[in-house]
């Protein structure tokens, strides 16, 4: 690695750099694993599969995402109780619903048929906004409105303080994306070039140096 940039990426981003050795595949993946694990308080394991990586791999990109703030107001689990949760108009299951009464901001949406629901965690540099159908069925609606790009943060402007009886179940969600397949269709395109991706300073040979696997995963736990 080029020692200017090394030394730029540990001021700026306080980064680390260990060697990897990517002819043993298995080995490096549970390496990278292992840090993953290590700084998402064990809630995101085995990012990458064994087989993932190999002698040909030349640069990983790696991005994990653990949240799990404490809230501004919270709940009391003596309030907690086992209720039913419409999965659709035909499902409905058993789980444990949180509960609480206070202010909060608050709005509805004709627009998108649904109710919204801003709660603050400590600090309140974080939120969650929570969208809220006003039909059972009515979650697909609400998302290909988001989709087709309605403008979510004008129903946040028009939110306001209210009391609001509250009551949302316990969950944790965990999602993983190919960003090999998502970051060339938001225009980044260049560093999965094998042949030209611009990364050659990077490296002070003359070795091609290119993004060869990416992927996000992200956990995100409610309770």
């Amino acid at each position: 690695l080029n020692e200017q940039l090394k030394q730029d990426a540990v001021k700026v981003f306080d980064a680390t750099f260990e060697k990897v050795d990517f002819s043993n595949g298995a080995a490096a993946a549970e390496l990278i694993n292992k840090w993953v694990e290590s700084k998402t308080n064990e809630k995101i394991k085995n990012l990458l599969s064994s087989d993932s990586l190999n002698s040909d791999s030349r640069l990983v990109l790696v991005n994990a995402l653990y949240f799990k703030g404490t809230w501004k107001k919270q709940f009391d689990p003596a309030n907690t109780l086992d209720q039913p949760f419409n999965v659709d108009t035909e499902k409905t299951v058993m789980v444990p619903m949180m509960y609480l009464e206070d202010n909060f901001s608050y709005g509805e949406s004709q627009e998108l048929g649904a109710q919204l629901l801003k709660m603050h965690y400590v600090g309140e540099k974080a939120s969650m906004l929570i969208v809220l159908p006003n039909e059972i069925d009515g979650l697909d609606g609400v998302l290909q409105k988001l989709a087709d790009g309605y403008d979510l943060t004008g129903e946040v402007d028009k939110m306001f303080d209210t009391k609001v009886q509250v009551t949302i179940p316990k969950f944790k969600i965990e999602t993983e994306i190919d960003l090999c397949d998502l970051l060339p269709k938001l225009g980044i395109k260049a560093i999965f070039d094998s042949t030209n991706s611009g990364l050659t300073k990077v490296l002070n040979t003359d070795e091609k140096l290119y993004v060869s696997k990416a992927v996000q995963k992200a956990f995100i736990e409610v309770n």
